[in-house]
């Protein structure tokens, strides 16, 4: 019954999914109880197929049910309760409450404070995460201290890591653009909440607008790595050269304007886009996502859901916010987004476009040539 749930679900017959799960977790709450690891597994799977239903408020307080049985369980500091509270920190950021996500990387990081020394990179990327949480929720203070802190130990045990430092460098940056003596409280002003197909004025009727931080919030199982990427597009819709294409192996464009960003969960992808330094024949930024390894995995984004949040960096504000949906099936790359210039100004086209041959099919689109 369970796999016929999950078979149901990859053919995004969601309802038919969660009437089989519902049956699934009484079933094993009767003949288990509520305490056993494959009881809380069911839990857990019932909330995410909630989530891809759109019924987020439910997905969240099973969730929170799942990482209290999981800490009654097997402890707070079992990688398992630490998924199941990262899982819940991204549920809580899906709905935009950045303080109570930042409670639970609070907790986070104490456990691990508790279990690795700070020459751990597991340390080190849990206190970059912590920063980064502080500083959405408008913790600038805190935040600072502890990317500057993070920042030392990584220089310090972690030399050769560049993607981390990379991220905590950008992190930085985006601190002390902030007055840290500023409210902490972020104010979201007049967010705008897309749907697909539909456009949105960025500068038009905000001209000090100069930085954007785009960022992906996902759910999705915990074996699929997801990964996101920019391509700079020229008039054609063509990039002028390979080094257009920004991912995790080209991190940054040459004239500074995109920046790739992952954060320290899996659950939150980060780019960095300052409007001023993008070159004059770029006319548009495409952001997309994509499955490492989907086609060898079996995986596809019918088990995703996404939204893509646009930020402006300088005063935290959320412009908009665009969810993806649900009407994927074998789709292992989805173009999310594109920021383009218009008459002068920049806008935002939510596009939500899904692809079945993986980003090659992108890089191809678009004029890659290397391999």
């Amino acid at each position: 019954m369970d796999s016929l749930a999950g078979t149901l679900r990859n053919l995004k017959r969601y309802e038919e999914a969660l009437e089989l799960q519902e049956k699934v977790l009484e079933i094993r709450k009767e003949t288990l109880g509520e305490n056993q690891l494959n009881t809380i597994r069911a839990m857990s799977s019932l909330a995410f197929t909630l989530n891809l239903l759109e019924r987020h408020e439910e997905a969240l307080k099973l969730q929170e049910k799942v990482f209290e049985l999981y800490k009654e369980t097997l402890g707070e500091n079992h990688p398992d309760t630490i998924s199941a509270m990262n899982i819940l920190e991204g549920r809580l950021n899906l709905l935009g409450r950045y303080e109570k996500a930042l409670e639970l990387q609070e907790k986070i990081f104490e456990l691990t404070k508790k279990t690795f020394s700070e020459d751990n990179q597991i340390f080190i990327e849990r206190l970059a995460n912590l920063a980064e949480a502080q500083y959405f929720a408008g913790f600038n203070t805190d935040a600072l201290k502890n990317i500057k802190r993070a920042q030392e130990l990584q220089n310090k045990y972690l030399p050769e890591d560049t993607q981390l430092k990379e991220k905590m460098g950008l992190l930085y940056s985006l601190i002390t653009a902030e007055k840290i003596d500023a409210p902490k409280k972020i104010t979201v002003v007049k967010t705008q909440k897309l749907i697909k197909g539909q456009r949105a004025d960025l500068t038009k009727n905000n001209p000090d607008l100069k930085n954007l931080l785009a960022e992906f919030i996902l759910s999705a199982p915990l074996n699929f790595e997801i990964d996101a990427t920019a391509f700079l597009l020229d008039k054609n819709g063509k990039v002028l050269n390979d080094e257009d294409f920004i991912f995790y192996g080209n991190l940054k464009h040459s004239s500074g304007g995109v920046e790739y960003l992952q954060a320290a969960d899996s659950n939150k992808l980060q780019i960095n886009i300052e409007l001023e330094k993008i070159p004059a024949d770029i006319e548009k930024i495409t952001l997309a996502l994509s499955i490492y390894d989907a086609e060898e995995r079996a995986q596809n984004f019918s088990s995703v859901n996404a939204t893509i949040k646009i930020f402006d960096n300088v005063t935290c504000a959320e412009l908009l916010n665009f969810n993806l949906g649900e009407n994927f099936l074998l789709e292992t790359t989805v173009i999310a987004g594109e920021i383009y210039r218009n008459k002068g100004e920049w806008k935002f086209n939510a596009v939500g476009a899904g692809f079945k041959n993986g980003l090659n099919f992108l890089c191809k689109k678009f004029g890659i040539k290397s391999d």
